[in-house]
Formats: C-alpha cells, structure tokens, sequence
C-alpha cells in the first residue's frame, strides 16, 4: 500500500457525512446525544497524522469478504491500534482508514462503532484481539 494522501483523507471524509472524530452520527444518535458533527467533522480533518498510522497498521491485515457480529468492533480495534503506536487513537479516525482501505465494515445501529472485516490472522493482534470481539 501506498502511503495515502491528505488529499485522499479529505475526500472519505467528504464522502462520508455522518462521519465525526469519534464515528458515525446520524440524524437520530446526533439527536439523542446533542453531537455536533461539524465540530467533530473539522476535528477529524485535523487528524491526518493519526489516520496514517491506521492505515500502515490496517495494511497488515487480512482483510474478510463479510463483517458479522462477532468480527472486531472499531472501538477494540482503535484500542489495539493505540496499544501499537502508544498514542491515542479516536474512532472516527479508524473508521475513516477502514473506508479508506475498502475493508468490510458494518455499521452498529445507535451507535459510532463499526464491526471492521479482518482476519484474527493479523500479525499484530494474534496474541490479544480476543478480549475484544463481542461473540
């Protein structure tokens, strides 16, 4: 994988509306928890650097064809990322590099998370992405 542009940052964002620093908000989770997505859209624009090392780190990976249930939640996924590069990582900012990349993803209703298509083959997670899937 090539390393992805700030240009290319910009346009998943762009094309992502419901897209903020800490996930996705839609209308009714906007409601609910009073979310103010242009805030947390700049926000996520401002996080470049971040969305390159979830890049590098989801490049790794095998990817799955499907997400169900039990695949890695973004939020446990973001923390592994995290524990990798020991620096703090928002969700949204994964998200973004899962959209990105072309991974599976399915989105959780009421909710910013996502369940994210990669094998438990991974070579940085082997060894404690089971405390993080849900099944």
């Amino acid at each position: 994988m090539s390393k992805p542009t700030e240009k290319e940052f910009n346009i998943v964002i762009g094309n992502t509306k419901d897209l903020g620093i800490y996930g996705f908000a839609d209308d009714m989770y906007r409601s609910k928890h009073k979310v103010d997505l242009e805030r947390e859209r700049q926000d996520l624009r401002n996080d470049f650097e971040n969305f390159k090392l979830c890049c590098e780190w989801l490049s790794q990976c095998k990817t799955t064809k499907t997400t169900t249930i039990k695949s890695i939640g973004s939020y446990g996924l973001k923390e592994l990322i995290e524990h990798h590069y020991n620096a703090y990582i928002p969700n949204g900012t994964l998200i973004a590099a899962v959209l990105f990349l072309g991974i599976s993803y399915k989105r959780h209703s009421e909710s910013q998370n996502i369940s994210v298509g990669i094998s438990k083959a991974c070579p940085f997670y082997k060894s404690q992405a089971d405390r993080f899937y849900i099944g």
